[in-house]
């Protein structure tokens, strides 16, 4: 594992395993494909099937029906994590519909809180808040409750994905966020800036490999981890990023990952491979505040709800789930946004479905040989 990750987090909590926790298919392999195989035996959870009931989305609406569609994108899967070195043991999707997760924020909370209590990984990696779509929030939202509700929880570490800017779209970076304090809501870069932003991100990786910081050296691969763990002084706070740099096999394997989604294809070409990639500490975020001002990406198409109502549903859900309070920013950072769960809402392991418990009970514990 490459040094740098020591900043995000000890290496006791790395060595206790990463859950990577995203929304549908390829958004794992957008984020963290480079990293992913040198990160310590990943286990793969999506909220959603990748398939909307609306054919106008679907990458091919010639097949017969929603389900052959989440078939297909399941086995685009397959082929990509076979690529980092993961079978198919290693991956769960908690099957609700592509654009749909919002919907049913609080179930998914609890489903996810048992699998993290099975698995006990010792990092969680997963999508920001930005407003790119509706079921990357509602994963973030899942992830940063389920948290909450298990005993020993892991660290929140954040890959990138897309989120609006005033010229479209932003990949690759962040929104900016603040130190973890209650603060204003950002706005969107004009669109120079984001363009800037973007040129910056990867002047920063050529900057890396100039360095010979390459994820994927040979003495680090033998090593576990090349030279010394940064003092803890060189941790990096709450909204600060890392950028990890990937050697050619590594940015190779990504672009073969990348492209088993075919489906996709239209889509991901919005998101070329750079030759980094980008994570930092998950902020403590206020789900009932919109993550930045202005109209949120989503919002630009009909996805099936809006940044209103997505927060609605938000605040529905921590009720539900039995919150001290609803949501708040007060968690130390990349420690989760959400208000701690009262004693009660700890029955969430009660009356789980029979799939879900034989699924995680079979999966090998993270950390195991694979």
């Amino acid at each position: 594992m490459h040094p740098d990750f020591l900043r995000l987090g000890d290496e006791d909590a790395w060595a206790r395993g990463v859950l990577i926790v995203a929304a549908h298919p390829d958004d794992e392999t957008i984020g963290a494909g480079g990293v992913m195989p040198h990160l310590p035996i990943a286990a793969v959870v999506h909220m959603t099937d990748g398939a909307p009931a609306d054919r106008r989305w679907w990458g091919d609406p010639s097949l017969a029906s929603r389900e052959v569609y989440a078939g297909v994108r399941r086995a685009e899967l397959g082929c990509a994590l076979a690529l980092a070195g993961l079978g198919a043991d290693r991956v769960r999707s908690l099957g609700r519909e592509d654009q749909r997760a919002s919907l049913d924020m609080a179930a998914l909370v609890e489903d996810l809180a048992w699998l993290i209590h099975e698995l006990r990984p010792g990092v969680i990696l997963t999508h920001p808040y930005e407003g790119g779509h509706p079921d990357h929030d509602a994963t973030a939202f899942a992830v940063h409750a389920a948290r909450e509700m298990v005993e020993d929880p892991p660290i929140i570490v954040e890959f990138t994905a897309y989120h609006a800017s005033s010229g479209g779209m932003a990949t690759g970076d962040f929104l900016p966020c603040g130190d973890g304090e209650p603060s204003g809501r950002p706005s969107l870069a004009p669109a120079a800036e984001a363009a800037a932003t973007t040129t910056g991100s990867l002047a920063n990786c050529a900057r890396l490999h100039a360095a010979g910081s390459g994820v994927g050296t040979r003495e680090w691969r033998r090593s576990g981890i090349k030279g010394e763990a940064p003092p803890p002084s060189a941790s990096l706070r709450s909204g600060e990023t890392i950028d990890i740099a990937l050697t050619a096999e590594d940015w190779e394997r990504k672009a073969a990952m990348l492209a088993c989604f075919a489906t996709q294809a239209e889509t991901l070409a919005q998101f070329p491979v750079q030759t980094c990639e980008r994570f930092r500490i998950a902020p403590a975020y206020d789900f009932t505040r919109a993550p930045h001002d202005g109209t949120l990406h989503y919002e630009r198409f009909d996805w099936g709800v809006t940044g209103a109502e997505w927060r609605r549903l938000a605040a529905e859900a921590a009720r539900s789930l039995d919150r001290r309070t609803a949501i708040s920013r007060s968690t130390p950072p990349g420690t989760g946004g959400v208000a701690s769960v009262s004693e009660p809402g700890r029955a969430w392991g009660r009356g789980r479905e029979p799939e879900l418990v034989a699924h995680a009970e079979a999966m090998p514990a993270v950390g195991a040989a694979r």
